[in-house]
């Protein structure tokens, strides 16, 4: 440590992750720590930084977000599974973190690459992201290779909703087991119109 505050040039030359965590809390480089770790981009680094999101100081917890989303995909799961923490921060700065990742993923579409394009698919689907599933799908610039891909993710999330309503037609509801038939039909009228 310096005599202005830790040295995060060499915090980040020594990948000391643990170092750069603990200077987000400095106020004075916190943006310099928080670049650094987006640069490594340590996918290390995850759990210390969901960790940090329980910090009060929402810069802090914010900035935590923002790393997590800069390091993408590693990040992903980690991130779902802080959605179900007990600390309201945590769950808090998970959906953030997740919701910069989608709008990330999003802008990846751009890149003409099919590759790149049937990472975002495969990312958006462990996401649950259907909506940006289905827009994707819409867009007829997209090869057809990464739409097929989309098609498939989908339709995996129609088996897996298709699965949920089928065990809620056992509710002791009425009305649920009533309000999942009726999704049931949709389902099945929706996919009557598709084939014709």
């Amino acid at each position: 440590m310096s005599l202005f505050g830790p040295n995060v040039e060499k915090l980040k030359d020594k990948k000391d992750i643990q170092g750069l965590i603990k200077t987000l809390k400095n106020d004075d480089v916190r943006m310099k720590a928080a670049l650094a770790l987006i640069e490594i981009k340590d996918p290390g680094s995850v759990e210390p930084l969901i960790a940090t999101l329980k910090d009060e100081n929402q810069e802090i917890s914010v900035t935590a977000a923002m790393i997590l989303a800069q390091i993408g995909e590693p990040a992903i799961k980690p991130l779902i599974i802080a959605l179900k923490d007990r600390n309201s921060n945590v769950r808090l700065g998970a959906a953030r973190a997740l919701g910069l990742i989608g709008g990330i993923l999003l802008s990846a579409l751009e890149n003409k690459d099919n590759e790149a394009r049937k990472n975002v698919v495969e990312t958006l689907e462990r996401l649950d992201s259907v909506t940006h599933l289905i827009a994707m799908l819409k867009d007829t610039s997209i090869d057809f290779d990464v739409r097929e891909n989309i098609v498939m993710a989908l339709a995996n999330k129609v088996d897996q909703a298709v699965d949920s309503l089928i065990i809620t037609l056992k509710d002791e509801a009425p009305n649920i087991r009533s309000s999942a038939a009726g999704a049931l039909g949709e389902l099945k009228d929706l996919v009557r119109n598709l084939k014709e």
